[in-house]
């Protein structure tokens, strides 16, 4: 048996808006995992001001880990008017050798409208 690191990430988001986040649903995803085979939690109302805790842990934290790459953090909701939106956060799991660890870089966010199946509208 061999022991194995691993990598925790959590993440708190938390609804500012003016009015509640409608069917809230999470993915973490591969950058090139097709639109289809995505996965996402089930979907929750979050009032403002409330927050949801997110915590992913991958497995084996080491430089050899299938779990590198890039990946793509994405939160779906609508407003009580309907509309409905993307906020994508680009993640990076690498491993630093400095450190002998895996880390986590972020590369910028997004937020934009998508429609009921979650197609981006222009």
């Amino acid at each position: 048996m061999q022991a194995v690191g691993f990598f925790s990430l959590p993440i708190i988001a938390e609804s500012v808006g003016n009015g509640p986040a409608l069917n809230v649903s999470c993915g973490f995803n591969g950058v090139n995992v097709d639109h289809l085979k995505k996965k996402y939690t089930t979907p929750i109302p979050v009032k403002v001001g409330d927050a949801i805790s997110i915590h992913l842990f991958f497995e084996n934290a080491i430089e050899s880990s299938p779990d590198l790459g890039k990946y793509s953090l994405e939160l779906f909701y609508q407003d009580i008017l309907d509309n409905r939106y993307c906020q994508r956060i680009g993640i990076e799991l690498k491993y630093d050798p400095d450190r002998g660890d895996v880390i986590c870089v972020e590369s910028g966010g997004e937020q934009y409208r998508v429609d009921s199946k979650g197609y981006t509208i222009e």
